[in-house]
């Protein structure tokens, strides 16, 4: 597993955690991410393992991923609020 993919998997899952106040559905839910993306989750686990002890390589991840998962609720929110402008009859919109 490469550093983007790191990020990437680990941005979703901690955007599927914030959608979750039980434990239980969350856990649920990421791994049910996982399936979806064809991870498996000793991956992400060997992943740790090999860089783990690179504080300041995790630390920039983490930061990276901080950002992806920032990105994603802002999408997220976009496309909750997107709806069809309507116009009415004659074109004018005030």
């Amino acid at each position: 597993m490469d550093e983007d993919s790191y990020v990437e998997i680990m941005a979703q899952l901690s955007a599927a955690q914030a959608d979750y106040i039980e434990p239980e559905r969350a856990d649920s839910a990421k791994l049910a991410l996982l399936d979806e993306l064809g991870v498996d989750p000793d991956d992400l686990v060997a992943f740790s393992a090999r860089y783990g002890d690179d504080i300041e390589r995790m630390s920039e991840l983490w930061r990276r991923i901080s950002v992806r998962v920032d990105s994603l609720g802002e999408e997220e929110m976009r496309e909750k609020s997107r709806t069809p402008e309507k116009m009415p009859p004659g074109g004018d919109s005030r």
